[in-house]
């Protein structure tokens, strides 16, 4: 049998309680912005309790030992045993000492009464040498550190309440208001309206500013922006759009919101400073807003198989990162200034890689007239930049000799990052097993961060890699992929069915980032699909390397609407009818 016993000073309880409080107010404080009077009133909690905890003594109960009591060991004789109860008798008799000593002397003779008792009973004595007890085995005793009067019977109505408040009132409504905001969010952290509007909205020739014109009016932007009157958002506006007109025409949203989020977009892009604190922090959240927004337009676009719609996607995704306008230079990520664009424009230097292609001579001579820290400058993000190359690549059948109608296809690509030398394109690649993996025990590696001044927090670049067949009208996307950081080669492996008559098709390899800007690399790549008889009937199964990301769609046949839109619409007016 087991009995319980219960913190009767609940300073045990105390540090149990502070742990608890640790948890979860130390990652609250460091993660949310939000909430703070709620992280406020729990650090006051918190506090509290520490005050109480150092205030309150750890009563620790002391065991009941006859050895102890009389001073002697089990090894003594009962002689002497006898001999020193005799002593202590007369020491605490009652009789023996002061009036104001009497009380605890009479508790004291009571014990070593009985501890004398014990040890010249033999059968006491053994049970005791043995069980630690004069009457044998006891029950097992458990301490719990939980107050006393949580189990006292005066208090266990308002202890039923309690518990019945948290777990049949509280938690149920915690996990119904998390599953109502589930419901309304896609996997990429969007709200489904959002995603529902994108894909009846979007098409594939929509260029960078129709992108943007759909973007802002994301529900997302409603608590992000503020709608009130305020004299200081439309200077500021006012300010963008002059800047803007340089550019281009440019036409403001008659919506409020719609209005300032998009200036808040196109003045981060033009580099225009912001003075007030209000409006740069709406301007961040904005733009980091605007990313997740574009992942999920580019979601739909590569589902679709819109080759054109992707590209010019990523393309915004380039610019966000880059704060650079629509149709800007991209020679403006390397830190110089307009004036100096045109001079390189002046020089037939028009992108990154026209100056990357330049020799030394003609570079030197080219930046002969730039201040010397812009010199600086422009030498630095040089080495950083990464110069994308398609190392290899190679169409497969894993198992098959061959590759026959219909079957799917496995194209490799192994592209990488050159500062120095630019390695040649080899039509091998390496086998999945063959790569180099890394142990289990072994730390991954960090890849580096994206060299972007101006975007609101460090990003890791990314870089897609796409199967496009250009031929067809319009030109359609087969599959994509994604990796992060290029510190070292990447493979990345995509699936696709191969077409369903034989022949010699040329597709094209696509590699974008979406950090950079002039960086993208194209290849074309052969595609011989041989007659069903070259390969056997018997398919063995094998394992391949999945990308960091892939969405893609089968181009053989008409593209289907993603399972978590398919509730919300299903019309005939698509217009992948018409293609």
């Amino acid at each position: 049998m087991t009995t319980y016993a219960y913190d009767a000073t609940g300073a045990l309880f105390n540090y149990f309680l502070l742990v608890g409080l640790l948890i979860v107010l130390v990652p609250g404080t460091l993660m949310l912005k939000k909430r703070r009077l709620y992280l406020f009133l729990g650090w006051v909690l918190f506090f509290l309790v520490c005050y109480r905890t150092a205030t309150t003594d750890l009563v620790e109960e002391k065991t009941w030992d006859p050895y102890e009591i009389l001073g002697v060991s089990m090894d003594d004789t009962p002689g002497k045993i006898k001999k020193q109860y005799y002593k202590l008798s007369l020491k605490y008799h009652p009789d023996k000492v002061k009036e104001e000593d009497k009380k605890d002397a009479e508790k004291m003779y009571i014990d070593i009464s009985k501890a004398y008792k014990v040890l010249t009973d033999e059968e006491a004595k053994k049970m005791w040498d043995e069980f630690g007890h004069p009457d044998g085995k006891q029950a097992f005793q458990m301490g719990v550190a939980l107050p006393q009067w949580l189990v006292q019977p005066e208090n266990a109505n308002l202890v039923l309440l309690v518990y019945g408040l948290v777990f049949g009132l509280g938690l149920p409504l915690v996990v119904a208001r998390w599953w109502n905001k589930q419901k309304k969010v896609s996997k990429n952290t969007l709200l489904n309206i959002t995603m529902t509007l994108f894909y009846k909205e979007l098409r594939d020739d929509y260029n960078h500013r129709l992108v943007y014109d759909l973007l802002v009016k994301a529900p997302e932007f409603q608590h992000l922006v503020s709608n009130k009157k305020d004299a200081q958002y439309d200077q500021y506006l006012q300010v963008v759009k002059e800047a803007a007109e340089k550019h281009g025409k440019f036409e403001p949203k008659t919506n409020r919101l719609q209005s300032r989020t998009l200036g808040l977009i196109y003045g981060y892009l033009l580099r225009v400073p912001c003075p007030e604190k209000h409006i740069q922090a709406d301007q961040k959240q904005v733009i980091l807003q605007t990313e997740v927004l574009l992942q999920g337009m580019l979601q739909i676009a590569v589902s679709r198989n819109w080759l054109m719609l992707s590209s010019t996607v990523l393309n915004c995704l380039q610019q966000l990162t880059q704060a650079l306008y629509l149709h800007q230079s991209p020679l403006l990520q390397l830190g110089i200034t307009q004036k100096s664009v045109k001079k390189f424009n002046n020089s037939k230097v028009n992108d990154v890689e026209d100056f990357l292609n330049l020799s030394e001579k003609e570079r030197t001579k080219l930046l002969s007239g730039l201040e010397e820290s812009e010199k600086q400058q422009l030498e630095k993000r040089i080495q950083d930049l990464p110069q994308l190359h398609v190392i290899n690549a190679e169409y497969k059948v894993l198992g098959e000799p061959a590759i026959i109608p219909s079957a799917i296809v496995t194209l490799s690509v192994k592209i990488g990052s050159w500062k120095q030398e630019k390695p040649e394109f080899d039509p091998s690649i390496l086998d999945p097993e063959e790569e180099e993996k890394q142990k289990w025990f072994e730390s991954k590696k960090q890849e580096s961060n994206v060299y972007a001044p101006y975007y609101p927090q460090e990003k890791k670049p990314g870089f897609w890699v796409g199967l496009a067949n250009v031929n067809m009208q319009p030109p359609r996307l087969i599959t994509m992929g994604k990796v992060y950081g290029l510190d070292t080669p990447k493979t990345v492996r995509l699936q696709f069915q191969a077409p369903p008559q034989k022949g010699k098709w040329t597709f094209t390899i696509v590699v974008k980032s979406d950090s950079y800007l002039g960086l993208d690399k194209t290849l074309n790549l052969d595609l011989v699909v041989d007659d069903p008889q070259v390969a056997p009937l018997e398919q063995e199964d094998d394992d391949i390397s999945e990308p960091d990301e892939i969405i893609g769609g089968n181009i053989w046949e008409k593209p289907k609407i993603p399972k978590e839109l398919r509730t919300e619409f299903d019309d005939s007016s698509d217009s992948d009818n018409e293609d």
